[in-house]
């Protein structure tokens, strides 16, 4: 099995499920019955997400350059890890907030 296109197939699975979960709540938060003050700021935090799909998008490039793109898997491997520590540290501070 290739490695680098199942790990980066899993990633893009993983960057569309993040888009998602931050967009797909929005709209029936919007039509709750609460003001408006409210409902913009829980679509505000709900759009937090964004900074983790955009990580995630980040972390699925370097997955790309470092097992498909290139042969120095160390050099590209070092930026994809701190991306993906980045997106796990990101997502779990939204959450908490």
């Amino acid at each position: 099995m290739n490695e680098g296109a199942a790990t980066l197939w899993v990633g893009v699975v993983s960057c569309l499920a993040d888009f998602l979960c931050t967009i797909l709540p929005i709209p029936v938060v919007l039509r709750l019955r609460m003001p408006l003050r409210q409902r913009i700021g829980v679509c505000v935090l709900l759009s937090a997400g964004i900074v983790v799909t955009v990580a995630g998008v980040v972390r699925t490039w370097f997955i790309y350059k470092s097992l498909i793109a290139t042969y120095d898997e160390t050099w590209f491997t070092y930026p994809l890890w701190i991306c993906a520590a980045l997106e796990i540290d990101i997502a779990v501070v939204s959450l908490e907030s």
